[in-house]
């Protein structure tokens, strides 16, 4: 745990603003605000949540409202000049794969990005509370406030727990293996229980290694990316299928010794539930065939019959089934 208070982490690593800009372009006399240099604070990260600003002001303020009931009381959080919220917490064991992580997250209420330390190299700034900001010279001025905690604190808590509590799950980029399959599945509990439910009972049929970064699945099934894909999974059966690798026999020894680590680094982060389907095609076909295939042409509700000599790669069901081929 930090024990420097969030003053003492981010004091050398500080800019100011001139003319009431949100950077340190500006070229006036007057300091308008602050900003910390993200890249240069080491495990410390920035969620940053952007409330849709299309929402009338009551509704705004119904989802800070919200937000802030969730989050600890020593929390650090920052209301942004746009009437978000950047909340503080130390990075720890939550993976990331650059500075600035756009978008991980979108609802209907707000947009959520995370800014971190990854590369010292690459600048990033964050706006610190008391600075004043505005487009132009006739807009209003609008300042960053903090809504809770104390920069003279330590900072206790890290990202999962934040993400934990608000009950968000992000979905990182990691590969564009993954990614092709996610952008076909943007509904991730659009899949029935009986799908659900085979995919978590044949999750002892193939050998699951430890982390190994962005390894494809046809070369091996990682935690990195099996956990992603059960975290995707209805909510009711996401414990049952880590419940399933825990008992595995099929967990090579490294991944034994890091099943628990891996499933806490990964709690909040997740992908698509057809990432699974690439797993049991690839390393366990039968079951694909038999067990998964016949619910999937259910699932996606094909109405015309499919070609059975047909390859079955999950991009080719979900094409069929929007061209009802």
């Amino acid at each position: 745990m930090e024990e420097k208070t969030l003053n003492e982490r981010i004091d050398s690593n500080v800019v100011y603003f001139n003319n009431y800009q949100k950077n340190d372009g500006g070229s006036g006399s007057v300091v308008t605000g602050r900003a910390v240099l993200v890249n240069k604070v080491s495990n410390l990260t920035f969620i940053d949540i952007d409330i849709n600003k299309s929402l009338d002001d009551e509704s705004k303020q119904s989802i800070r409202s919200k937000i802030l009931n969730k989050l600890d009381e020593d929390d650090a959080v920052i209301q942004t000049a746009s009437g978000g919220f950047h909340i503080y917490a130390n990075t720890d064991d939550f993976y990331a794969n650059s500075n600035k992580m756009i978008k991980c997250c979108t609802c209907d209420e707000f947009d959520v990005d995370i800014m971190t330390s990854l590369d010292e190299s690459k600048r990033s700034l964050i706006v610190l509370p008391n600075s004043k900001v505005r487009k132009d010279h006739r807009s209003k001025t609008n300042v960053y406030q903090l809504v809770r905690g104390s920069f003279d604190s330590a900072i206790t808590r890290n990202v999962n727990d934040i993400l934990n509590d608000l009950s968000l799950k992000l979905y990182i980029k990691t590969s564009d293996e993954i990614d092709n399959i996610v952008k076909l599945d943007n509904d991730n509990d659009s899949i029935s229980d009986e799908l659900a439910n085979v995919f978590v009972n044949g999750l002892e049929c193939f050998v699951i290694h430890n982390d190994g970064g962005n390894m494809p699945i046809n070369r091996e099934v990682t935690f990195f990316a099996l956990f992603q894909a059960i975290n995707s999974l209805p909510n009711e059966h996401i414990e049952l299928a880590f419940d399933r690798v825990q008992n595995s026999d099929n967990l090579t020894a490294n991944a034994r010794d890091n099943n628990y680590v891996a499933k806490q680094r990964y709690r909040c982060l997740r992908s698509s539930p057809f990432v699974l389907v690439k797993m049991y095609k690839i390393w366990n076909n039968d079951y694909y065939t038999n067990e998964i295939l016949p619910l999937l042409r259910n699932d996606i509700n094909v109405e015309r019959p499919l070609d059975m000599s047909d390859s079955f790669s999950m991009t080719d069901i979900r094409r069929k089934a929007k061209t009802k081929q």
